[in-house]
């Protein structure tokens, strides 16, 4: 008799770990049910402060506000093992996966936004692993009107640092209006050359050892017949044109 394999996700089920998982939260100290923070106005609250090593597993966050694009004044900021500049820089919507200021439900494998349900509120998840060797903290800006924010940050705690582990980055950027060739028609859209990507937008620009994993990009169309065209290239280490990998679009 055979019997299939469980997926390579649920097969870790069965495998002991050797790490002690913790959570920092908004739960109500008091042992009430107000498991929420308080967010003035101009001030920025950190959500986890934790000593390592370890690596952050889950983070989930609900708010929401009558606040016009009140996802791009909420700005999520995380520092690893001290460092002064922050190594993640970006409006809380953005961040989870939606830009604009705006509320919509989607989902993929490691962001999520649910929502609107009718108040402009939505919960967010996130489960890129982001791991530590001494310290982790995670903070988030309001830039906007007085809320509150719901929160939870799961991690994994070890006595070891894990050996070689790359530490997470993500940045934000914005070109308004951008750069581009000038408007035409669509029938000679086809006509239009840019040989090396003169004065293209710069999605990210990054050094050192590591792996990109992806972007969520965000256009307002202010055209009306532009459809998504303009190559997509990345360079890596010493290339020039052509790079490395490039797409149609």
């Amino acid at each position: 008799m055979s019997m299939s394999c469980p997926s390579d996700a649920l097969r870790h089920l069965i495998e002991s770990r050797n790490c002690r998982s913790k959570r920092q939260s908004s739960w109500d100290t008091t042992g009430g049910n107000n498991d929420r923070w308080e967010f003035p106005s101009g001030e920025t609250i950190t959500i986890a402060d934790i000593s390592g090593p370890g690596c952050i597993t889950h983070i989930w966050m609900t708010s929401g506000s009558d606040e016009p694009a009140w996802t791009r004044r909420r700005v999520i900021r995380m520092y690893w093992d001290g460092e002064e500049a922050a190594s993640v820089e970006v409006p809380l919507g953005d961040f989870f996966g939606v830009g604009h200021g705006e509320i919509r439900q989607w989902e993929s494998a490691v962001l999520n936004m649910s929502g609107p349900d009718g108040a402009d509120r939505s919960a967010f998840n996130c489960w890129f692993p982001m791991p530590f060797s001494k310290s982790a903290r995670i903070t988030v800006t309001n830039e906007g009107a007085d809320s509150i924010l719901y929160f939870y940050v799961d991690y994994e705690e070890y006595d070891e640092p894990m050996p070689d582990a790359l530490r997470f980055h993500s940045q934000w950027r914005r070109e308004n209006p951008c750069d581009g060739l000038p408007a035409h028609d669509v029938g000679s859209a086809n006509e239009l050359k840019n040989i090396g990507g003169e004065d293209n937008y710069v999605i990210l620009e990054a050094e050192g050892r590591g792996h990109y994993v992806g972007c969520n990009l965000s256009i307002h169309n202010t055209r009306g017949e532009w459809w998504g065209e303009g190559d997509d290239m990345i360079f890596i280490d010493d290339d020039t044109w052509p790079p490395s990998l490039h797409g149609t679009g």
